[in-house]
């Protein structure tokens, strides 16, 4: 299992430098839910520069959420906002790092289903 963080799944699908070096963590990822949100963002950008089309921009997102075990936040907020207050991390990064302790992440329904 791998905990991968939003920096990473932006650099690949976004191909800003290094995006190759990262593309062996994104076999069997999971991540926090909301990294399709920063996703799209990084997209929306991209977008509005010319730089990618809607279409390709939907294709990415569909792609990411088809090969990515998605981990509700709730059920790891607790324990990263104890080791922000600990490490004086912020909750945003805390949250990577809280779901990546667990051994079998709390994956978000949808996927748990499709699993059973």
């Amino acid at each position: 299992m791998r905990i991968i963080d939003s920096s990473v799944i932006v650099k690949f699908f976004s191909k800003k430098p290094g995006w190759r070096r990262v593309k062996k963590y994104l076999l069997k990822p999971y991540t926090l839910e909301f990294a399709v949100k920063e996703l799209g963002n990084a997209l929306w950008k991209k977008a509005l520069k010319g730089e990618v089309s809607f279409k390709d921009t939907v294709e990415i997102i569909r792609g990411f959420k088809l090969i990515t075990r998605f981990i509700e936040q709730d059920t790891v907020v607790e324990r990263a906002f104890e080791l922000a207050l600990k490490y004086e991390l912020t909750l945003y990064d805390s949250l990577f790092i809280a779901a990546a302790e667990k051994p079998e992440p709390p994956l978000s329904p949808a996927i748990a289903n499709k699993l059973r």
